[in-house]
């Protein structure tokens, strides 16, 4: 996963003109962590912020999350406050 969601995100940001930021997509079932993905899920970066590196997918064993990009085709995006966005970062442990 984390292959591939690097991969995603190198694309993506040849298109920095067109992909204003990423909303995190968690696999929603009985397989999902709690205290991380689920938590994370439907949170909306922008894709200049400076966490955004730190919230790409692996966060945790066998995370099969990814990042789903946001265009200017979207519309108006209410993007997660800082201090979520903050909160979300300390969720990770280190190492992922």
């Amino acid at each position: 996963v984390g292959a591939f969601n690097q991969g995603r995100l190198a694309v993506f940001g040849e298109t920095s003109d067109y992909i204003i930021g990423y909303e995190y997509s968690a696999i929603l079932d009985e397989r999902t962590t709690k205290e991380i993905c689920r938590e994370l899920d439907g949170l909306k970066i922008k894709a200049t912020d400076r966490r955004l590196d730190r919230l790409v997918p692996p966060n945790h064993y066998q995370c099969r999350s990814l990042l789903i990009p946001l265009t200017i085709d979207d519309g108006e995006i209410d993007f997660t406050t800082d201090a979520e966005l903050d909160e979300a970062v300390r969720r990770i442990m280190p190492g992922f």
